[in-house]
């Protein structure tokens, strides 16, 4: 398949009826949606991989990795109205997730790579901390949008949890601006990473000693 078709596709997809601003949701451009999906394809971080989609929203990150030959995909999201829309999306694209409608926190299981466009924490300060470390914990490749503007923030957060930004792709993101939504948007250029996940950035089983270690290096780092 051709980025051009996986584009159309992802265009088709319904989006989240009434995003909450207090969530942050929004919905990631097509073009550029596919254009980060079509690169981790061509990367072999797609194709007969596991993945997950944090934060799933209308579901058409995880939606793009299925169309394009992942064995399985997981999307997750706590919104029920989200996870709704997500089911339909696949339905109508014929493709088959698995949709839960979950807590990004409550995630443990390992997955060969995570896809997500987390809220940055503008609305709710430190918002998007139980995505990377959801990401870490269970990913072996990331893939995540970042606010250019905490760009260095978070990098450090990740490399404090043994991940190491192996690409970083800046684009043109355009956020319908609302009042709510307004602090979100750094002139429109935001960042597209890609990490890899060392096995000792990966938390135990129960999600606890890594993280508080992480915690405790990010703020020897002054992070």
């Amino acid at each position: 398949m051709k980025k051009v078709q996986l584009e159309r596709i992802l265009q088709s997809l319904a989006p989240v009826p009434q995003p909450n601003p207090e969530r942050e949701q929004y919905a990631t451009p097509a073009a550029i949606a596919s254009e980060v999906i079509y690169g981790a394809y061509g990367r072999g971080d797609i194709d007969r991989r596991t993945v997950l989609d944090l934060g799933c929203g209308n579901g058409a990150l995880g939606i793009g990795a299925k169309v394009l030959g992942a064995t399985q995909v997981v999307g997750v999201d706590s919104d029920p109205a989200a996870i709704r829309i997500a089911k339909h999306n696949a339905s109508k694209v014929h493709v088959e997730v698995e949709w839960r409608t979950e807590d990004v926190a409550d995630v443990r299981e390992a997955f060969d790579t995570i896809l997500m466009n987390p809220p940055f924490g503008a609305q709710t300060p430190h918002a998007d901390r139980p995505f990377l470390d959801a990401a870490m914990r269970c990913g072996r490749v990331v893939y995540t949008f970042l606010n250019s503007a905490a760009e260095g923030f978070v990098r450090g957060y990740f490399e404090a949890g043994g991940a190491t930004v192996t690409d970083r792709f800046p684009y043109a993101f355009p956020i319908p601006h609302t009042r709510a939504l307004s602090d979100r948007s750094s002139e429109g250029i935001n960042t597209a990473a890609r990490l890899s996940c060392e096995p000792k950035g990966r938390a135990d089983s129960d999600g606890t000693q890594d993280g508080a270690s992480r915690r405790r290096d990010c703020r020897r780092r002054g992070i």
